[in-house]
């Protein structure tokens, strides 16, 4: 199987099927757009944001794909990873539309509590991401702590009130589309797609995949659904402050 193969079935596949069971979820004329401009705007921010991380993984030999795997390369990267950071943020973000209730003023909750506890855990894994960096058995471990946690740390201080008071459903669609994905990475492991450095990982996997390979995708996951849920739940009436007068999501308009 190549690469372009896997995303097809695995990606590609799932997110035309679930396409026609979409409209089901519309309630309103408007909410295509909603839909589309709230994805679109994440695919940009995970393009731009993860592109240099992985060039790094990859020039590095943390990971590597097989030649003969993949129809060409941009950088270090195969053109294919480039299509998988948009297609994951998709296939994620249309089970977040089908699967989330609307925003209520009575989610919102206490303001404070839930952010400074969400910030004090993402910012110390933030921490433990840069210091692991600098031994090899935990460097994969390191680079994907201080990629992803920051992000998870911005969010929370911005909407951690609200993630709390909608964390059941939240969790729910988090555990299904990280078990799907880890299962997916674990046979493209074995397939040789690409392979994981032994040197840069702590040796710890769960039913054959890395451990850092399931926090990969743990972790991306919870960075599309934290921000689509924020985004889709300002439009819904959660007053976001001053953060809601940026010109720049305003123009957007996914705000």
């Amino acid at each position: 199987m190549t690469y372009l193969q896997f995303l097809l079935l695995f990606l590609v596949l799932p997110i035309i099927l679930l396409g026609f069971r979409l409209p089901k979820s519309f309630q309103s004329p408007g909410d295509l757009k909603i839909l589309f401009r709230g994805i679109a705007l994440l695919c940009g921010l995970a393009f731009v944001y993860t592109t240099p991380w992985d060039n790094y993984l990859v020039k590095n030999k943390i990971w590597w794909y097989g030649p003969d795997k993949v129809m060409g390369v941009i950088g270090y990267v195969p053109i294919e990873e480039y299509c998988f950071f948009i297609l994951q943020t998709v296939f994620t973000g249309i089970l977040l539309w089908m699967w989330r209730r609307p925003f209520l003023s009575s989610d919102e909750g206490e303001a404070l509590s839930p952010k400074i506890v969400g910030a004090v855990i993402y910012g110390g894994l933030s921490i433990a991401g840069i210091i692991m960096f600098f031994k090899d058995e935990t460097k994969y471990l390191g680079l994907i702590l201080g990629w992803a946690c920051p992000v998870m740390l911005l969010q929370w201080l911005i909407g951690g009130h609200v993630l709390w008071q909608r964390r059941g459903r939240l969790l729910s669609l988090l555990a299904a589309a990280t078990i799907y994905l880890c299962f997916a990475d674990a046979l493209a492991i074995d397939l040789e797609i690409w392979t994981i450095s032994s040197k840069y990982t702590t040796g710890f996997a769960l039913g054959g995949l890395p451990l850092e390979e399931a926090l990969f995708f743990l972790g991306t996951n919870i960075m599309v659904i934290q921000g689509l849920d924020l985004v889709w739940s300002y439009r819904e009436g959660w007053e976001l402050g001053k953060l809601g007068q940026v010109k720049a999501l305003k123009a957007f308009k996914v705000v």
